[in-house]
C-alpha cells in the first residue's frame, strides 16, 4: 500500500467518527437505573452522537501520529452540524446531518483553518456514519465501504472512564482491505476507535476528555 493511501484511510477512519462521533455514561451512571429501561433500538439515532455546539472531545492515539486529535462541533442548523477535527497537523472540517434514522456526512474539506461556515456549501461525500435500528447486525453499504453492528452491549476501558454498553459498529474498507471497529454509547459520543491495516498494524484513539451537554 502507498504512503500516500495508507494516510488516506487513516484519516477516513478518524473522522468517521466523527467525527466524525456516539454516547457514552460514565462509569456511575452505569449504576444509575434512571426513570426506566429503553433498549438501545427504541431511542432516536441522535442519541447516539451528541452534536449540540459547543461539545468537544479529545482523543489519546497510539499507533500513528494521526491517532491523536480533538473533535468540536462549532456551528448547527436545522439538523446540520459543523464538526471540527483537529489532529495537529491539519484540520478538517465536516458536516454531519441528523435524519430520522441515519447520520450521514455530507460535506468534509480539508486544511480549514479558518471559521468558515460550510453548513450551507454543496454536498460532496455521502458517507452513512450511523443506522437505525441500534441491534447487532443492522448492516448497510457507504460509498462502497461496509458497514454493521457488531455489539450494543459492548465495554471500553479509555483515559476518561469505564463505559458499558456501547454500540460497536464494524467496517470493511474497499481500499486496502483495512478495518476499522468504533465504540458508541448514548450522551457522550464515539468513545474509542481502532483501526486495523492490511498488515495487522493496529491505531487507536481512545477518548480522554469530553464536554458534552450538562457534562461540561
Amino acid at each position: 500500500m502507498s504512503t500516500y493511501l495508507k494516510k488516506a484511510l487513516i484519516m477516513t477512519a478518524i473522522i468517521l467518527l466523527p467525527v466524525v462521533l456516539a454516547a457514552c455514561a460514565e462509569k456511575k451512571a452505569d449504576n444509575n437505573p434512571g426513570p426506566g429501561p429503553q433498549s438501545a433500538a427504541e431511542k432516536p439515532i441522535g442519541a447516539y452522537l451528541p452534536l449540540q455546539t459547543g461539545n468537544r472531545w479529545e482523543y489519546a492515539g497510539s499507533g500513528n501520529e494521526y491517532a491523536s486529535y480533538t473533535q468540536s462541533v462549532t456551528r448547527q442548523k436545522d439538523g446540520k452540524y459543523q464538526v471540527m477535527v483537529d489532529n495537529g497537523g491539519t484540520i478538517t472540517a465536516n458536516r454531519l446531518e441528523v435524519q430520522s434514522d441515519t447520520i450521514i456526512r455530507t460535506y468534509r474539506e480539508g486544511e480549514v483553518y479558518d471559521d468558515r461556515n460550510i453548513l450551507d456549501e454543496p454536498s460532496n461525500t455521502e458517507a452513512i456514519l450511523l443506522k437505525l435500528p441500534i441491534t447487532a447486525g443492522t448492516s448497510w453499504i457507504s460509498e462502497g465501504d461496509t458497514y454493521k453492528i457488531a455489539q450494543t452491549d459492548a465495554r471500553v476501558d479509555v483515559p476518561a472512564g469505564s463505559f458499558s454498553g456501547c454500540v460497536a459498529v464494524e467496517a470493511a474498507y474497499k481500499e486496502g482491505n483495512s478495518r476499522s471497529l468504533n465504540y458508541y454509547k448514548e450522551g457522550i459520543g464515539l468513545v474509542k476507535s481502532e483501526f486495523i491495516l492490511e498488515s495487522g498494524e493496529k491505531i487507536v484513539s481512545d477518548l480522554e476528555k469530553y464536554n458534552v451537554g450538562s457534562k461540561r
